[in-house]
């Protein structure tokens, strides 16, 4: 079970410059939305519900492939960095699972 607390201790202290699947919902939204104890509880639990079931959101199935350089200049292809970008919560779910 994923307690609130550190449901919203996480979300608190994110930081809003970092990338995310461009979605409806943003990190500044789950980030706005821990300062509130009912819409905490809420996301919290609809952040659970594909954890210990199967089912998945459709929008945590869209992901954003990026490729960005390794050192400044160096734009062949075996000297690019693969980063994917998911959904602010997708990526949350992904982070307490792995138990960081």
């Amino acid at each position: 079970m994923m307690p609130v607390e550190i449901y919203k201790s996480y979300w608190k202290k994110a930081k809003e410059n970092m990338s995310c699947y461009p979605g409806d919902l943003s990190l500044a939204t789950f980030k706005a939305g821990a300062q509130d104890d009912t819409i905490a509880q809420f996301t919290c639990i609809m952040t659970i519900i594909p954890l210990f079931s199967e089912y998945t959101p459709h929008r945590w199935k869209k992901v954003v492939d990026v490729r960005i350089l390794k050192k400044a200049g160096l734009t062949w292809v075996n000297s690019l960095h693969s980063i994917i970008l998911f959904q602010s919560d997708c990526n949350y779910s992904f982070k307490f699972l792995a138990g960081k």
